[in-house]
């Protein structure tokens, strides 16, 4: 197993330093000293509508059942991983 993982890595690091650097200089979009556009304010303003008051206990019951399973999908990867290391 420990071989394996040597054997990985010797093949991955190569290709991930190589495909990170180039040569070609026309891919570099920063060259020409101008500031990135940034969208408008009212474009990054988030819908508040789903926040009402009158739908919190809904709200709260979806919550809770978002947590319960994230934290049982959390357990299942964790126990895949142990058992595979």
């Amino acid at each position: 197993m420990n071989t394996m993982k040597r054997l990985i890595a010797t093949l991955l690091i190569p290709v991930v330093v190589l495909s990170a650097c180039t040569e070609d200089e026309s891919s570099n979009d920063m060259d020409n000293n101008t500031p990135p556009t940034v969208p408008s304010e009212s474009t990054m303003a988030p819908d508040l509508d789903a926040f009402d008051e009158e739908s919190s206990e809904e709200g709260r019951v979806a919550a809770i059942g978002n947590w319960g399973y994230a934290a049982l999908m959390w357990g299942y990867i964790q126990a895949y991983f142990i058992s595979i290391w």
